[in-house]
């Protein structure tokens, strides 16, 4: 399978060149970035949804739907941002126990 590139009225057929697809992030992968010391923001970004749903529901986080949306729905940032609070709380609560 090649890739197809259209540049103005041009088109360019790479027949070597192949589409590479990424298998999706499970809920291990997810698990192991909680576990990390620092977590990026960007950390959950290549996570769908619904994984991010089943590790939220894992460890029972509550998942608010913000901003001005007219539904009820949680989207993919209120489960990364319900994620990052969990991490933050972690790591507060680890340094805590540090001193």
């Amino acid at each position: 399978m090649g890739i197809m590139c259209i540049v103005g009225n041009l088109i360019f057929f790479n027949p070597l060149q192949r589409l590479t697809q990424m298998p999706p992030k499970t809920i291990d992968e997810a698990e192991r970035i909680l576990q990390k010391s620092t977590v990026s923001k960007t950390s959950f970004n290549l996570f769908s949804k619904d994984t991010l749903r089943l590790l939220c529901d894992k460890y029972t986080l509550e998942v608010s739907p913000t901003g001005k949306r007219q539904t009820d729905i949680p989207i993919k940032l209120d489960y990364i941002g319900a994620l990052l609070s969990e991490v933050e709380v972690s790591q507060s609560q680890v340094n805590l126990h540090h001193r």
